[in-house]
């Protein structure tokens, strides 16, 4: 990857924060319709993301993860400006080393927050627990595939995989907005 190409993709995520933190009231208010339909549930942002060394798959977080999340109090802060709510939206860290954080938006005056909580655990554990119940994989009929056998060679047939559900396709977060602020629901 080129430098040039390191610097737009800098700003591309910048620009996507910002709409982010812009619309962050939006979202919340429209938290009922973003966790009823698909394409919403599974909208994801270059910020929203979960990485712990060694014990899960990091990767991104949905947005309607996030949202499940806070609607039970749990990735949320205290802002060290105003004293809003903090909407977390990633974390990262390591349970060898202890060190962790998190990152995320304050509702009340919009700063972008960082900062740890007492335990690792407090911030992985509850994102894996979400990603386990709202999985976003294809559902997959596996075909047959042919045995070798020493005697006999190939033997059986081969039928294709089938897909019987694909994954869902979320929107972009720019889509999202668009769709919220112009009512098309």
């Amino acid at each position: 990857m080129s430098d040039r190409d390191i610097v737009k993709k800098q700003q591309e995520q910048e620009a996507e924060n910002k709409l982010f933190c812009e619309n962050l009231r939006l979202i919340i208010e429209n938290s009922d319709t973003i966790l009823k339909r698909e394409e919403f549930f599974f909208c994801e942002f270059g910020s929203a993301f979960l990485s712990i060394a060694y014990i899960a798959k990091g990767g991104p977080i949905p947005l309607g993860v996030l949202i499940s999340l806070w609607q039970r109090g749990e990735f949320i802060d205290k802002c060290s400006h105003c004293g809003g709510d903090v909407y977390i939206i990633g974390a990262g860290g390591s349970p060898l080393s202890g060190t962790h954080s998190f990152w995320g938006y304050c509702g009340q005056c919009g700063r972008k927050q960082s900062g740890k909580k007492p335990t690792l655990g407090e911030l992985w554990q509850p994102v894996v627990e979400m990603l386990k119940r709202y999985p976003n994989k294809p559902i997959i009929e596996k075909g047959t595939r042919p045995v070798f056998s020493w005697r006999e060679g190939l033997k059986g047939d081969y039928t294709p995989d089938r897909v019987i559900k694909d994954k869902v396709r979320g929107v972009s977060l720019q889509e999202l907005v668009e769709k919220l602020r112009g009512g098309i629901l």
